[in-house]
């Protein structure tokens, strides 16, 4: 039996041994998120450890999502090589596609396009460092535009930042709250029980201040242990751990008393986080903000359209270090903006108060205003985002996303250079085909 998140099959050892004797290629359909999802990470090393992992082709076809047709999940088509012991490890060839091709005639056309290394509107390729593949990370497979994996790397490794998870206390998770407490849908109370966000409407919450919609009475069975365990990690701060991405308008609330939640988790700084009360508003405005919707789309799994986070991803997720930097301009866009509407990730480009939150958080990061601008309209962008086709490549739109949208980003090593982005260039090798000089 095989996880759903998972690259694992039996044919796996099979193949390893029948390529090490004949050598020759394989290819593997796998769910997208087998390619990103922490489950994964053991088959994904195994994979890239013993094989060259050429070409890994995703749909981001919002009606043809997926290879095998008998799904409705996005898929990826995974094409490896034997590697020999003495050959040089070369960069993974990432291929997303805008419109999976309907006849045979379009198959040819663009693997005639594709073997010649020119442009084609159907599709973007990126090339990924042989470094980060070989360790499990394969996350440009997400992305219609893979800069922005690159991009994500990047605010992983801001020194002004560091995961959440070691700033403070992320849980418990909702099925601990179904263990202990009633359904209050099902068991309302006017009187006690503890104050909860039970529905799982996030597309409906649309600003940043927000409130429980229900009291929750614990089992009786579960009473000391709902009591004693579960509510003293109740928190003001709570943080989405599913998110549709065509609907969610905030990914963070921030509530007037401690709550418990089933769509949103607590957040509890730590005893070592100086002024919690204002660190917690300042997070929930940078949970919300551009670079934040980066983070969690990077670490999406079950689902690119629809993603369930696990307890250790929302921990991974990076936020700013009030020991390493100033939080005042998130805090005061909290106070300023708690109240105001945001508009759903698809029109975050166009949303005055993420344009506001971002402008805070760029200037917490050292981030200026047009580089995360920038970043809104990528994400936009995305199928996965959009709920809709992506626009067909127009070049030369302008140098950066003409440069970005070719064909072999070369020698992309963030292993080696983990400098911040300080502006919308990236430190980047990139190779332009002869015949797509603007």
């Amino acid at each position: 039996m095989t996880d759903s998140n998972s690259v694992r099959t039996f044919s796996t050892p099979l193949v390893d041994a029948l390529l090490r004797k004949y050598g020759g290629v394989f290819d593997k359909v796998l769910p997208t998120t087998a390619c990103t999802s922490t489950s994964g990470i053991n088959e994904r090393k195994f994979l890239a450890e013993r094989f060259h992992i050429d070409l890994v082709v995703t749909s981001h076809d919002p009606k043809c999502p997926n290879f095998s047709f008998g799904t409705s999940i996005h898929e990826s088509l995974v094409i490896c090589c034997r590697l020999n012991s003495n050959e040089r490890r070369q960069p993974t060839t990432f291929v997303a596609l805008r419109q999976m091709p309907r006849t045979e005639d379009e198959v040819a056309d663009w693997l005639a396009t594709f073997d010649a290394g020119k442009l084609h509107p159907l599709h973007r390729n990126c090339d990924w460092s042989p470094t980060l593949v070989t360790k499990g990370d394969w996350t440009p497979c997400q992305y219609w535009d893979g800069r922005l994996a690159a991009l994500a790397r990047h605010i992983d490794a801001f020194d002004a930042t560091t995961p959440l998870g070691s700033l403070a206390l992320v849980e418990p998770g909702g099925q601990r709250l179904r263990d202990a407490f009633l359904n209050p849908l099902d068991h309302p109370t006017r009187h006690g029980g503890y104050p909860v966000v039970w529905t799982h409407e996030t597309s409906e919450r649309g600003t940043m201040r927000s409130f429980s919609d229900y009291n929750a009475e614990p089992k009786p069975a579960k009473r000391e242990y709902a009591t004693d365990v579960l509510w003293p990690k109740a928190s003001r701060l709570l943080v989405a751990c599913k998110i549709r991405a065509s609907e969610i308008r905030v990914a963070a609330i921030h509530t007037p008393v401690p709550v418990l939640g089933l769509p949103y988790i607590p957040v509890t700084p730590l005893p070592s986080v100086e002024h919690p009360a204002e660190t917690l508003t300042a997070w929930a405005a940078y949970l919300n903000s551009t670079p934040a919707v980066l983070s969690f789309l990077n670490r999406r799994q079950k689902a690119l359209d629809y993603s369930d986070y696990s307890l250790d991803q929302l921990r991974s997720v990076p936020v700013p270090d009030p020991a390493k930097c100033d939080l005042a301009p998130l805090t005061s866009a909290f106070r300023d903006l708690g109240d105001a509407e945001l508009l759903p990730w698809p029109r975050m480009n166009e949303c005055p108060v993420r344009a506001r939150l971002d402008a805070a958080a760029g200037e917490c990061l050292g981030l200026r205003p047009e580089t995360v601008a920038d970043w809104r309209e990528r994400i936009v962008g995305e199928p996965t985002v959009s709920n809709r086709p992506a626009d067909p490549f127009e070049y030369p739109r302008d140098l950066v996303s003409f440069l970005m949208s070719g064909p072999s980003w070369e020698g992309v090593d963030l292993e080696r250079d983990r400098s911040p982005p300080r502006d919308i260039e990236l430190p980047l090798h990139v190779k332009v085909p002869p015949d797509a000089e603007p």
